[in-house]
Order: C-alpha cells, then structure tokens, then sequence
C-alpha cells in the first residue's frame, strides 16, 4: 500500500526528470478550468446554468424566434451582408478554437496517461508515439 507522499515524491520525480510532460501537463490543465470560468461568467450575470443554455434563453427572451424577431434577422442580412459575415466568421472562429481546445485537451489526457505508464514501467516512449497513441484512444 502506497503512502499519499510516496505518490508525491514519485510524481515529483517522474515530472522534474521528463520535462517532456510538462506540455501534456499545462494542456491537460485546461480540463480543469472550465468550472472556474463557469463561476466567473454566472457572476457577471450571464446565468447560473451555464454560459451555453443561458445565451439561448436570452436570444429567446429578446424575441429573436418570434415572426418579428425572424423579419430582422434577415432584413440585417440583406440590408448589411459585410456585418452579418463579419459576426458570422468571429463566431466560427470561436467555434472551431473551441473544438480544437477541447480535442487537443483529450488528446494530452491520453498521451500523458500512456508516457506516465511508460516511464513506470521503466520502458522508452517518445513524445510523438505517446501522442499518436492520444489520438487512437480519442473516441
């Protein structure tokens, strides 16, 4: 049975002798993040049942899936195409660095996991085969 500071050291050791898990490490992080940006939003006063449900209620309570609201979204289209592609393209931005965060995050996860296991095991992983094993277990 292993004591909580034997695990520390070995953890200790592990990190400061395979520097190489540092970037696995600071990517994984962001995993644990997402709750504290959760507080600090609800805070401001966008909702406390999260960022993506409370953007929906309020696009609904200002009348935007009403006939009316429906009307002027595509009067703006037509009458100032340049705006509606200018929004358009920052939030597929947004988007798509969001899935790309969150596909890099797993993937670190599984990689770091698989190094850790590795190293204990007293066997030789490189970073990119450590890596490509993250993107296998992806799904």
């Amino acid at each position: 049975m292993h004591t909580y500071k034997q695990i520390f050291k070995q953890a200790i050791k592990i990190a400061w002798f395979n520097p190489s898990l540092w970037i696995f490490g600071l990517l994984v992080a962001l995993l644990g993040n997402a709750g504290e940006i959760e507080l600090i939003l609800g805070s401001a006063g966008f909702g406390g049942e999260g960022i993506l449900l409370s953007f929906w209620q309020g696009l609904a309570e200002g009348g935007l899936f009403t006939i009316v609201g429906i009307k002027t979204f595509f009067g703006i289209i037509l009458t100032s195409p340049f705006y509606f592609f200018s929004i358009s393209l920052i939030m597929l931005t947004v988007i798509a660095l969001s899935i790309l965060t969150i596909w890099l995050v797993i993937v670190s996860q599984t990689a770091l996991i698989t190094k850790i296991v590795s190293i204990i095991n007293n066997q030789e992983l490189k970073w990119q085969k450590s890596f490509s094993i993250g993107l296998q277990k992806f799904w």
